[in-house]
């Protein structure tokens, strides 16, 4: 019995070593696993700031030569300096190519989100009110496409009276002929009517052409006190020109400009024939940030 006793001592022994050995191999392992992996991110690191480090050393040197050896023949040192300005340049281009690519990445997102597949270059607004009753609106643009594959556009408008007409066109260069762009769908929403023109062929990103959309209203101004309006959709900086004309027989008074929150600016009008306009300009507009220009018949 006390050999038995011995021998299952010895064997429960023989298990508890065996299984410390083989927490130990596993503790081993997994040591080895991390130690691996912060090398390798630690490799990372270096290879992706090379130029930094490289920076660091180079300035290092030139430091104890300095230091050390007082001496030293200046033209060393001097090509030392050199060498430390060209690494320092290389480190900030590098930087300036992360910071474009970056950029660009936000961009896309940027024109993702946007509700229309097109920058605005530059925008003109004219309004010509032939009487109280019946006006020409026209809007002009030089557009950039953000996205690919664009064969049609949209158009937006609203405001008092009623649009008899909605006609647009485009080119592709300011000079070329005008290609007309057919409706092929209207609906009327709360804020107005939402118009979609065919460009009857596809556009790619970066393509650019001239987009006009030409409206004829009736009973827009029959007001004494009357103004016409735009809102940014999104954040600008784009020119745009704002021109009205006004009827031959009845020129305004008392003519403003309103941007966004700031104060009004008093206007004057000039002649054109026998016709009263005005023309201003607007550069920077803030995300549904108006302007406005107002009259008294």
């Amino acid at each position: 019995m006390a050999r038995r006793q011995q021998r299952r001592e010895l064997c429960a022994s023989w298990c508890a070593s065996a299984a410390y050995v083989e927490r130990l191999g596993i503790a081993v392992g997994c040591g080895r696993k991390m130690t691996r992996e912060r090398l390798k991110r630690a490799g990372k690191f270096i290879w992706r700031n090379l130029d930094v480090f490289g920076v660091m050393s180079v300035a290092a040197v030139v430091v104890a030569l300095d230091i050390l050896l007082p001496n030293l023949d200046p033209e060393i040192v001097s090509s030392a300096t050199l060498a430390l300005l060209g690494a320092t340049a290389f480190a900030l281009l590098r930087d300036r190519r992360g910071q474009e690519r970056l950029n660009a990445i936000g961009q896309v997102a940027e024109d993702a989100l946007s509700d229309l597949p097109y920058d605005i270059i530059w925008q003109e607004n004219e309004w010509d009110l032939r009487d109280r009753r019946n006006s020409t609106i026209r809007m002009t643009q030089r557009v950039r496409f953000t996205r690919s594959e664009v064969s049609t556009l949209p158009h937006r408008s609203s405001g008092d009276g009623e649009v008899t007409s909605c006609k647009a066109r485009w080119r592709r260069a300011t000079g070329d002929a005008w290609i007309n762009a057919p409706e092929i769908h209207k609906l009327r929403t709360r804020e107005g009517v939402r118009v979609l023109f065919s460009l009857g062929e596809e556009h790619e990103r970066g393509d650019m052409l001239d987009w006009e959309v030409e409206r004829e209203a009736l009973g827009r101004f029959s007001e004494a006190h009357e103004e016409v309006t735009h809102k940014a959709k999104t954040d600008s900086e784009f020119p745009r020109k704002v021109r009205i004309v006004w009827p031959a027989n009845e020129p305004p008074s008392h003519i403003e400009l309103r941007v966004g929150s700031g104060p009004p600016k008093r206007l004057s009008g000039k002649l054109e024939g026998d016709r009263v306009f005005v023309e201003e300009s607007v550069v920077r507009l803030r995300k549904d940030e108006l302007f406005a220009v107002s009259w008294n018949w």
